[in-house]
């Protein structure tokens, strides 16, 4: 399955992001949700569909060359509302996340861009199985 078609199964409304972390020893940067669910229909809606849920799931970016915030004190703390990629040299892709930052009443929405080699879903109930289909 392509990145643009694996991007496109993951389904995160109505779900937050629980932490996000960036691991420059394992160049690694998580996104932990509250759950994660996938869209399997022909005509792309998530339809309710629950049964490959992910109870406090996590989005895994690999083999990370470098991770931007846009503004400097941003990282998702809430809902995520879109993850793009585009192609780049050398296998890696630019990974834009776009979300929202939320300390008490304020909300501030944002992106986050991640130079990576891959992405995967993360079951902790399985944490070696990388989640690509």
């Amino acid at each position: 399955m392509s990145i643009e078609k694996f991007l496109q199964s993951i389904y995160l409304g109505d779900r937050y992001c629980k932490k996000a972390e960036y691991d420059k020893d394992k160049r690694i940067y998580i996104i932990q949700m509250n759950g994660i669910s996938r869209i399997r229909s022909d005509d792309g809606q998530w339809n309710y569909y629950i049964d490959e849920d992910i109870m406090d799931g996590e989005i895994v970016f690999e083999g990370v060359e470098s991770v931007k915030y846009e503004f400097e004190q941003f990282e998702c703390n809430d809902e995520i509302y879109d993850i793009q990629s585009s192609s780049l040299d050398d296998g890696l892709y630019e990974f834009t996340v776009s979300g929202s930052y939320a300390v008490g009443v304020e909300h501030t929405d944002g992106n986050v861009k991640i130079i990576a080699k891959d992405i995967y879903l993360c079951d902790p109930q399985n944490p070696l199985l990388k989640i690509k289909e």
